[in-house]
């Protein structure tokens, strides 16, 4: 079977049909052939990664010769008797000859789309074929490489993503932890913040052990523009729940243990124990059958922009995404602020979920502290409205069931 797609800036609606048709190859119509053969090489690597075997074709087209175009179309079609049209994408003349090669070859040429906001395929020809062969599941890696970039993980680069395990003692230190972050709301970051960047500057002997002497690490801290600040009733409520052992603190001095390295991990930058509560509770997510809702759900996604990695590659432009869905095709970009939120957030969540989601991608800020910054708060609430931003506000009041509810619905619409 031989798709023939019409190249799109949006990517995903490129790939859809290759990944989950099962097609011998795919030929992409567009007037660029330079643009569309660099996009191939991504393509081609998802597709590998798949064990796929696809062929993938770049062919340029005049859009402005009606005949021209449907000539070259049915060139393609009289090579495979079994050709479909993706009318996903493609300019308005192409889409004009596509009607008139499928009145020339009846019976040769199928027609179908995607409808990506409900995960089904169209069949635009009503001859009741369904090209379909694999559901419509796509991972963030696979999705962020379709638009291409590529998600780096902390064996590549140091703010790589991390392979967090949520085995069930995990899950139970995590609601402790959340339960100890609502507990001190004020002091909380500032605590957690000190105890990641002693870590990094004062690294333990041991892997799991933590030592820091105020006089020490607070001129170090503040070089860097951070400040020392533990609160000792956090570490007091944090042995007593056998998440940190054998504690010596005071307030020129603190020395214990992590119970482990995700522990640690949880307690090493201010976000990170609300980013896997998000994460963890759209894991949990399920349909009415028992089904997740989320065919794929990450925490601390590090987007490399160009995909190019090596010593040769060009100044690296990337981002960080706090935790990201996958529900079928659709991309949700999710931004977690335990703290202040600034305007610059709200741009650069918009800014990438736009390059790697494009007209499909959600986004979701999830703030616990919007209230208390006034009238500032008031302009992120309105700013978020504009630029289509859900908001999540009250997560430290709901229960866990109702998180699993709001993460449910984070995939449809936005407002």
């Amino acid at each position: 079977m031989t798709i023939i797609e019409f190249f799109d800036k949006t990517a995903i609606e490129n790939m859809l049909s290759a990944l989950l048709c099962k097609p011998d190859r795919v030929v992409y119509i567009g007037h660029n052939r330079k643009q569309i053969e660099k996009c191939l090489e991504a393509y081609r690597e998802v597709l590998t990664t798949r064990g796929l075997k696809v062929e993938l074709r770049a062919k340029s087209l005049n859009r402005n010769n009606l005949q021209r175009i449907v000539q070259d179309l049915s060139e393609i079609v009289e090579q495979d008797e079994n050709c479909v049209f993706n009318l996903d994408g493609g300019e308005e003349l192409y889409l004009v000859a596509v009607g008139m090669v499928a009145q020339m070859y009846p019976g040769r040429v199928a027609l179908h789309r995607f409808n990506i906001r409900n995960n089904t395929i169209i069949d635009c020809d009503a001859d009741g074929n369904d090209q379909l062969r694999e559901p419509i599941r796509i991972s963030v890696p696979e999705n962020i490489r379709i638009y291409g970039g590529r998600v780096l993980t902390v064996d590549e680069h140091k703010d790589g993503m991390y392979p967090w395990d949520f085995n069930e003692t995990f899950r139970r230190d995590l609601m402790t932890l959340w339960e100890i972050c609502c507990r001190y709301p004020r002091t909380w970051n500032s605590t957690v913040s000190t105890l990641g960047c002693v870590d990094q500057w004062f690294p333990h002997e041991d892997p799991r052990g933590f030592h820091a002497v105020r006089s020490v690490a607070e001129p170090v801290l503040a070089a860097h523009d951070e400040w020392y600040s533990i609160n000792l009733a956090i570490l007091k409520a944090l042995e007593d729940a056998k998440l940190i052992s054998w504690l010596t603190a005071s307030d020129e001095e603190a020395e214990f243990i992590f119970k482990n390295q995700q522990v640690k991990r949880a307690l090493s930058k201010a976000g990170q124990v609300l980013e896997l509560m998000v994460t963890m509770a759209a894991l949990d997510a399920m349909e009415e059958d028992g089904t997740p809702v989320y065919d794929d759900v990450r925490c601390g996604v590090y987007i490399d922009w160009d995909g190019l990695t090596g010593p040769e590659a060009p100044v690296e432009v990337a981002n960080e995404i706090d935790v990201f869905l996958m529900k079928g095709a659709v991309p949700v970009f999710i931004s977690c602020k335990n703290g202040t939120v600034t305007r610059d957030e709200l741009f650069m969540l918009d800014t990438v979920a736009r390059r790697f989601g494009d007209k499909y991608a959600k986004k979701v800020l999830v703030a616990t502290q919007l209230d208390k910054q006034g009238s500032k708060g008031r302009y992120i609430r309105a700013r978020a409205e504009e630029m289509d931003i859900r908001i999540i506000d009250n997560l430290d009041d709901m229960t866990y069931d109702q998180m699993k509810k709001e993460m449910k619905c984070l995939w449809l619409n936005s407002k």
